[in-house]
């Protein structure tokens, strides 16, 4: 996740970035929607930021 939010912090390009880190070709919408949830529960701990701005680490 660090890796992918080093240049980007849109948060579609960086489900799309953690996608391709883990060697997935095309992101599925299942695909999508795992990462989402990681970021979601990253977000409920305080790891992570997600708001209009885009994703950042806390």
């Amino acid at each position: 996740m660090r890796i992918a939010l080093r240049s980007t912090s849109d948060m579609d390009e960086v489900i799309t970035r953690v996608s391709r880190i883990f060697g997935f070709k095309n992101t599925s919408r299942r695909t999508a929607s795992g990462i989402r949830r990681v970021m979601e529960d990253m977000a409920r701990r305080g790891e992570i930021v997600v708001d209009d701005e885009g994703v950042r680490f806390v």
